[in-house]
């Protein structure tokens, strides 16, 4: 009698446990998460708050580029691992994008302008006033862009994607071989269809022009040949027709 008690009183402790078990997202630890097949699933294995949340703190989102966010594994705004990471003329700090210059202590013989480190700009009359590779525009001594008769092209994106497309890597060689040859200085604009909001839309529009940089980059590009810029969707190629929104995911590319 007293081993049939014992033994009904084990399994009422162990109906009892898997009463109380939360449902899931719903946890009161860890195991919880890890023991739900949903849970797995999902990549949802830390209890946060009484829910199966990503993460807990950054580590637990397996990569340094991404950093935990009320429960959610994000990546890393401006997240570099080097110089060619970052856009323009900034450099990585901390794993960061950074502007190139604080003040002009940063910039040797040049200034630092609005994060940049310019060279000072030389008055002129005439191109004799000017150093060799340089021509006088405007009373100023300014970089020569040499004319080859190339054109750059616009690349387009999938929704809700910065990813390079296969066909367009063709057009990306082309634009780099342009602004190799033309000792370009061009900017990569950024933008997107008005699909979202204007915030996420500027986020993704910066996204896809430092996409379209790095691989210009890895095709030699000097990286004092271009800056980057994003417009979301504040200026569409076009407002309406069947192809609009495919026509808006783009990078442009414009002289400086």
């Amino acid at each position: 009698m007293q081993r049939k008690l014992g033994f009904l009183s084990l399994l009422l402790v162990i109906m009892t446990a898997f009463a109380c078990s939360p449902k899931y997202p719903k946890c009161d630890t860890d195991d919880h998460c890890k023991s739900n097949d949903k849970g797995v699933e999902d990549n949802k294995l830390f209890c946060v708050n009484g829910l199966c949340q990503q993460c807990k703190i950054d580590t637990d989102c397996g990569d340094p580029s991404f950093e935990c966010n009320a429960g959610a594994c994000d990546a890393i705004p401006e997240y570099c691992t080097s110089v060619d990471d970052c856009p323009g003329n900034q450099k990585c700090l901390n794993n960061r994008c950074a502007p190139e210059c604080a003040d002009d202590s940063e910039c040797g013989s040049g200034k630092c302008s609005a994060g940049a480190c310019v060279e000072e700009t030389q008055q002129c009359a005439g191109d004799a006033d000017c150093p060799d590779g340089t021509i006088c525009k405007d009373g100023v001594c300014t970089s020569q862009s040499v004319s080859t008769g190339c054109s750059l092209e616009n690349v387009l994106f999938e929704y809700d994607a910065s990813g390079i497309r296969s066909v367009d890597k063709t057009t990306l060689q082309s634009n780099a071989e342009c602004i190799k040859s033309g000792n370009l200085q061009v900017r990569i604009e950024g933008h997107a269809d008005e699909t979202g909001s204007n915030e996420y839309n500027m986020s993704l529009g910066e996204k896809r022009a430092r996409a379209v940089y790095k691989y210009l980059r890895q095709l030699g590009v000097p990286k004092a040949s271009m800056t980057t810029i994003t417009y979301g969707e504040e200026k569409p190629a076009c407002n309406s027709g069947s192809n609009c929104d495919s026509e808006n995911r783009r990078v442009e590319f414009q002289l400086r």
